[in-house]
């Protein structure tokens, strides 16, 4: 009896490992959907803010290329990741609640607490009207709603920091809002932490395999993603943003400035996250297998 069994009897959210490392690229299984002209006009305006920040057009576009597919393929099957599957852009319940009850690395009741949370929220179709990337840990789906290998590199990422966590289903609770509710920089820490996990596996896959241009550009997109979680940390929360934004279109001054001060912080980082990612970027091309200095 191996030490996982005898802990996954005592433990509901113990795991199995269910790495493939023999099979074949086309191993991985792939759904493609596509983004129709009244669902590209909503994310375009949902993300601006995103895209601005992030200075990327690429942000729950929609319509991903076969170049950014194959990237995420090939990354999961040298990873030996084959159990992991591809949603890019696709609505697909049916193979979502089919994966989270049939997911060999998560409990009964990991299934039927964190899975059905994982479950509703796409069958609701959120993440496909908004275009928000994502891994689901449950489903050990890879969600891409961006086309740009970078992000779609990050969020196999994931999938291979989760891969190799002996239990998944509490790796994933750790993130909860929840805690965030209880102190947002302390809540924030863990996914600050995966977060840095999924870019690096990233930035390092791409290393070495010697993709040079590719790291680059990954630098780029990815440092600055990971300052816009360190945004939310030290932001005001979502609702009091929502309660501010609304207040200041109905003519409140005190919301308005309240606004401003509230973004001052966010664009700062931004701007830092920016300049971080373009200084390692072009150090990269003098010393292509250094690893980052700071957290990507």
């Amino acid at each position: 009896m191996t030490p996982n069994t005898i802990l996954a009897y005592f433990n509901p959210f113990a795991t199995t490992s269910s790495l493939r490392p023999s099979a074949k690229k086309e191993d991985v299984e792939v759904q493609q959907g596509k983004t129709g002209t009244a669902l590209s006009a909503f994310r375009f305006l949902f993300n601006a803010p995103s895209k601005l920040l992030l200075w990327n057009r690429y942000i729950g576009s929609g319509n991903i290329s076969a170049e950014t597919i194959d990237a995420a393929k090939t990354f999961l099957h040298d990873g030996g990741l084959h159990n992991v599957a591809i949603l890019a852009d696709a609505y697909s319940p049916g193979t979502v609640w089919h994966r989270i009850f049939s997911n060999p690395r998560t409990s009964l009741l990991g299934k039927c607490t964190l899975g059905l949370g994982s479950g509703i929220t796409h069958s609701l179709g959120l993440f496909k009207l908004i275009g928000a990337d994502h891994y689901d840990p449950m489903a050990n789906t890879v969600n891409l709603f961006s086309n740009d290998p970078s992000m779609a590199l990050h969020e196999c990422g994931h999938a291979q920091d989760f891969q190799h966590r002996l239990n998944p289903s509490l790796y994933f609770l750790t993130r909860s809002p929840i805690f965030s509710f209880v102190s947002p920089i302390v809540g924030g820490l863990p996914t600050l932490y995966q977060e840095y996990q999924a870019s690096n596996n990233a930035i390092q896959y791409l290393r070495d395999h010697g993709q040079l241009d590719a790291v680059k550009s990954a630098l780029k997109t990815l440092i600055p993603a990971f300052a816009s979680y360190c945004a939310v940390m030290v932001s005001k929360g979502s609702l009091s943003i929502y309660l501010d934004t609304k207040n200041c279109m109905l003519g409140d001054m005190n919301a308005c400035n309240s606004l401003i001060q509230a973004a001052i912080p966010v664009i700062t980082i931004f701007t830092i996250g920016h300049a971080i990612g373009r200084v390692l970027a072009a150090q990269e091309q003098l010393t292509p297998h250094k690893s980052p200095i700071l957290p990507v």
